[in-house]
């Protein structure tokens, strides 16, 4: 993994028993030969596509240029995934900000707008409780206070 990480190359391991960086772990006992290509997103090493089999010299420099053409295909079926969930998280801020934009609009009740302020934090800011409070300035020796407006759980 570290030759991928530096080179961003895929590699064949004929024989892994012959491989000095091998670590075998009782579940990869049986594996005898390997390929790996690296999974390369915006030029970062994001994960890696592995291929094991149980004998030796299963893999080909030629298996290693496909296994690097999937490597691609996966990569991009990442970002496009990653793109989506931006995009759809995205259009719930959209959304709260907007529905929040029409409470402030709909109403002239500052406890009910404050409730829907915090309805729609709940729908982009998953939490298990929410509060506003307000800083009152000037209330008497020059101090202040915090009062609780609204709570929601």
């Amino acid at each position: 993994m570290r030759q991928m990480l530096e080179t961003r190359k895929p590699v064949v391991i004929p024989d892994v028993r012959e491989y000095p960086d091998w670590v075998t772990y009782p579940i990869t006992e049986w594996v005898r030969s390997n390929a790996t290509a690296p999974i390369l997103l915006e030029g970062a090493v994001i994960g890696f596509l592995d291929l094991n089999s149980a004998a030796p010299n299963a893999f080909s420099s030629t298996d290693a240029e496909r296994l690097q053409a999937f490597a691609e295909q996966a990569a991009l079926a990442i970002k496009n995934a990653r793109l989506y969930i931006a995009e759809q998280e995205q259009r719930v801020l959209a959304e709260a900000l907007r529905d929040t934009a029409a409470a402030l609009n709909a109403t002239l009740d500052f406890n009910e707008v404050i409730e829907r302020i915090l309805t729609n934090v709940g729908r982009v800011v998953p939490h298990d409780a929410a509060n506003v409070m307000l800083i009152e300035i000037g209330c008497g020796a020059g101090g202040a206070r915090a009062r609780l407006l609204a709570q929601g759980r």
